[in-house]
């Protein structure tokens, strides 16, 4: 199963194996370098350092959903 979560920089969703788990990438759409996270089952979502990173995804999420 893979592991999904968002790009730091520019909230892109990315999706990459599971064994790259807390290694780093390059967004292909940014390029900027993100850590891949590593959740514990799956279940708990992701937590950055960072609260306003968090509070940008939300907030783009919500925006999102709002123009569907």
């Amino acid at each position: 199963m893979p592991v999904k979560f968002r790009c730091t920089a520019c909230t892109a969703r990315l999706h990459v194996p599971t064994r790259w788990a807390g290694t780093t990438i390059e967004c292909p759409k940014c390029m900027t370098r993100v850590v891949v996270p590593v959740a514990a089952n799956g279940s708990d979502p992701v937590r950055f350092e960072d609260r306003s990173i968090e509070k940008r995804i939300q907030a783009f999420e919500a925006a999102t959903l709002a123009a569907a």
